[in-house]
């Protein structure tokens, strides 16, 4: 996945929705530049389990940035 715009000086973590409720983190990082960050991830949710990918500030608000409905991402990728 490759995310632009992104707030500077963030912690970030990439969370996956499986369609039963069940939730994983699988990836975390933390924003030092602006530009296209690639990142890269896995999980033992199986691809279609999956509802959705969101990505959240990695606090105690975890305030959503961006979330991506699974069905429409593996549309396009078929």
């Amino acid at each position: 996945m490759t995310l632009t715009g992104l707030p500077l000086d963030t912690a970030c973590r990439l969370v996956v929705h499986a369609k039963d409720g069940r939730e994983q983190t699988v990836s975390s990082w933390h924003v030092t530049y602006a530009g296209a960050m690639r990142v890269s991830a896995t999980t033992t949710i199986a691809t279609g389990d999956i509802e959705r990918l969101d990505v959240v500030v990695d606090d105690d608000s975890g305030h959503l940035l961006l979330a991506v409905n699974a069905d429409s991402v593996q549309k396009k990728s078929r």
